[in-house]
């Protein structure tokens, strides 16, 4: 669990942007447009896992019982 106390998406949204930051290095340095293009899918996945937590953080947030 996070520290929110909310389940947290595998692989992390940080990881993700880290992977993207290696995969993006990687591909522009030999010339690789199959690696960029992969690099900015993991992108995708980070702001999607962000707006998935806030969506559920927001939900849990403003539930009422």
């Amino acid at each position: 669990l996070g520290s929110s106390g909310l389940p947290r998406p595998e692989p992390y949204p940080e990881q993700e942007e880290w992977l993207f930051r290696i995969t993006h290095a990687v591909g522009t340095r030999r010339e690789a447009p199959t690696l960029v293009a992969n690099a900015f899918h993991h992108r995708s996945d980070a702001l999607s896992s962000v707006a998935a937590i806030g969506g559920v953080g927001g939900k849990h947030t403003h539930s009422e019982h």
